[in-house]
């Protein structure tokens, strides 16, 4: 049989995701930025993840991990090329599911993806939308599935630090899949918390500011 390609965190070489960020960092670059100097920007950012579907009666909350790399296009609108993880603590098996006193496999996903975040000027409130696509692969107990696309809607607020900014942001995460949800008919869907840095590098000021 053969076999599937594993972009879960814990089984992905460091090789492969070095890889994979400078593929991101070089397509960040590579976005036009009308009639000014690019801002590059990269972040990482931790925190926890909620089921809000039919996983939630499988696995609990974990944590969330988020790194990317990304360019301004406008005064408004900047693209992120980026990577994420999610790890769902399985809950104790129930009734007749499972060995009494056991817990379910822990539910992983692992994406790769881009995303549009929109500001809007004038606001002054660092308050930010965003819309997102990419490829998700979640995998349990030693079993995963192949990647699968997914889409992601959300919104963000930043706090400006010195030559930084520190964000925090949520976002309804739907990767197209039923993998671990114990239903065929319902599809993954989770909200993870983000808080976490930007870091402004190699290009002129934001436009418009």
């Amino acid at each position: 049989m053969t076999k599937t390609i594993t972009w879960d965190l814990l089984q992905l070489s460091p090789l492969r995701w070095v890889l994979a960020a400078a593929a991101l960092t070089i397509l960040a670059a590579g976005v036009p930025a009308p009639g000014r100097a690019q801002l590059h920007e990269f972040g990482i950012g931790a925190g926890i993840a909620a089921a809000v579907s039919e996983i939630n009666t499988r696995q609990g909350p974990g944590p969330h991990l988020l790194g990317y790399a990304g360019v301004h296009v406008n005064a408004t609108l900047q693209f992120r090329g980026e990577l994420a993880f999610v790890q769902f603590n399985g809950k104790p098996y129930s009734g007749i599911e499972g060995p009494s006193g056991e817990s379910r496999p822990d539910l992983r996903v692992a994406s790769v993806g881009g995303t549009l975040v929109y500001t809007p000027r004038g606001t002054g409130t660092g308050v930010y939308g965003l819309i997102g696509a990419g490829m998700y692969q979640l995998s349990a107990g030693g079993d995963s599935e192949g990647l699968v696309p997914g889409a992601s809607v959300g919104v963000g607020t930043n706090l400006d630090v010195g030559g930084a900014a520190l964000f925090a942001q949520t976002r309804l995460e739907v990767p197209f899949s039923t993998f671990g949800s114990g239903t065929e008919s319902a599809p993954n869907v989770y909200l993870p918390f983000t808080v976490g840095l930007r870091i402004p590098c190699c290009g002129d000021p934001a436009p418009g500011t």
